[in-house]
């Protein structure tokens, strides 16, 4: 849901998150990542969280990660986004989940690199716009 309704930049910093990273999502809507691709160019990326996903992302926190973690411990520097069983998902498994979403959804193939190029040239189109 994060991404689908804020697209947002390469996807690594999504799967670099960890848990304590969501006290401020929920808070701020935004965390900074350094986790990304072009880190060395640009330096940090926003990981944007929409207000209709925080209730998604609370739900998640409560049930659905304490259960994939197989325990309810839950630490702060653990990797937020869990597979069943309790490992870290990895940005391609990421990149995965969030292609298999639009075509089972939308019927439409698109990736995270597509997305993210859709909102780039909107983006510019708008600035060149004015």
């Amino acid at each position: 849901a994060m991404y689908v309704l804020a697209a947002q930049g390469r996807i690594a910093a999504l799967a670099a998150m960890k848990l304590k990273d969501s006290t401020q999502l929920l808070r701020d809507g935004f965390v900074m990542s350094t986790v990304f691709k072009t880190a060395s160019t640009f330096g940090l990326q926003p990981v944007m969280l929409p207000k209709e996903a925080a209730s998604i992302l609370t739900s998640y926190l409560s049930v659905l990660r304490p259960a994939a973690a197989g325990n309810e411990d839950l630490e702060p520097d653990e990797p937020l986004f869990l597979k069943w069983g309790g490992c870290a998902m990895s940005k391609k498994e990421l990149g995965q989940g969030l292609t298999g979403w639009f075509r089972q959804e939308l019927e439409i193939q698109i990736s995270p690199t597509t997305c993210r190029k859709l909102v780039e040239t909107e983006a510019a189109a708008k600035l060149d716009e004015g």
